[in-house]
């Protein structure tokens, strides 16, 4: 039998729940962005523009993602901040089912806020800052409560449509208390938005406060309009820095409840992070109580520093290290990091045929 078949045949089974689109109506289909395993296109039907996402791989794991995707899609699919599922179509040329999606006409997170530089400068107001994080804390708390945790929540992942933030992507994700390969999982996302806490405790499986960790990144992410560990010589660093306490500073001007709400959302102890309720709480109130108009960042070289409330442990490092063969080193490191450059480049290398699921930014 072949993997292909996989998607065929839960597809028949589901066949009357989803909306079938005929694929021979799509025109005017164009290519608008690649991941691992997947294309996503941009397309129009009978005059409207929808998204279609196809998975390039054959690989029964990755169709079991692509019908896992689409199991989430189903469920959480009536909320404001969420990508929208509209059903399904099949190219008969190959057989491949598609996604059709919301079409998202403002691109990603990310790159809006790339294109908030100009000059040198990034510059954002604090009123957009605490909608957009109102808006994807919305859209989490929606798949929170039908206990469905993203497990790759970062700015690629967060679409625009019309300045509505939408949540995207939910091939990694993962229904609370499913049987699931943690490991498998988690290098498969962007590690400077990873929770730590899954390498302290191997076998842990990913839970709501994991996607609160991410969160608190993305939070960052708003005032800065960088990358988190932009500079980073590869995954492998980046999860070292994080376990040993690096977390990225505060962008001067940011107000200081803003940045102690982020902190507390990465914090290394899951316990200490504050639940969905606590946070929209929180960000009503900051916007309440400042009168600081703009936030400023004129520097994209930004450094991490060492939170000294994190415990390092040299011993959790070395196991890291030992994870190496799934990483390859892409980008030039921090001049302060405190991580054996030689050592991840070496390790890192010894084991290149092997493939590097982590990515970066």
């Amino acid at each position: 039998m072949k993997k292909s078949s996989i998607r065929t045949k839960w597809f028949e089974k589901t066949y009357d729940e989803i909306i079938k689109y005929e694929y021979s109506a799509f025109n005017n289909i164009e290519p608008i962005a690649k991941g691992g395993f997947s294309t996503v296109y941009s397309a129009v039907y009978y005059g409207e523009k929808f998204a279609l996402k196809n998975i390039d791989s054959d690989d029964e794991e990755v169709s079991k993602e692509f019908i896992k995707e689409l199991k989430q899609l189903m469920v959480i699919n009536s909320h404001p901040n969420i990508n929208k599922l509209h059903g399904i179509t099949q190219d008969p040329k190959t057989n491949k089912f598609m996604l059709v999606l919301q079409f998202a006409n403002g691109g990603n997170l990310r790159q809006y806020l790339q294109n908030q530089w100009h000059e040198g400068t990034f510059k954002i107001s604090l009123g957009e800052v605490i909608d957009f994080a109102r808006q994807i804390t919305n859209g989490l708390k929606h798949l929170h409560y039908n206990n469905i945790i993203h497990c790759d929540l970062h700015s690629k992942n967060i679409l625009i449509n019309d300045r509505k933030l939408l949540i995207a992507d939910f091939a990694l994700s993962s229904k609370i208390n499913d049987t699931y390969n943690t490991t498998a999982s988690i290098i498969k996302g962007m590690p400077a938005y990873l929770d730590p806490d899954f390498h302290t405790k191997p076998g842990k499986k990913p839970d709501k406060k994991s996607d609160i960790y991410s969160l608190g990144v993305l939070f960052w992410e708003l005032t800065s309009g960088v990358c988190p560990f932009a500079n980073a010589i590869s995954g492998l660093a980046i999860l070292i820095q994080t376990l040993k306490g690096y977390r990225e500073q505060p962008i001067p001007g940011t107000p200081i409840d803003y940045v102690k709400l982020y902190k507390k959302c990465w914090n290394a102890e899951p316990n200490e992070r504050p639940t969905i309720s606590q946070i929209l709480d929180n960000l009503d109130l900051i916007l309440a109580r400042n009168t600081i108009k703009y936030i400023i960042n004129c520097n994209k070289q930004l450094i991490p520093e060492l939170d000294i409330n994190v415990h390092n442990d040299d011993d959790l490092t070395k196991t890291l290290l030992k994870e190496a063969s799934v990483l390859k080193p892409t980008r030039p490191s921090y001049s302060s990091s405190k991580t054996s450059e030689n050592s991840i480049t070496k390790t890192s290398n010894e084991t290149s045929a092997k493939t590097a699921k982590i990515r970066q930014c």
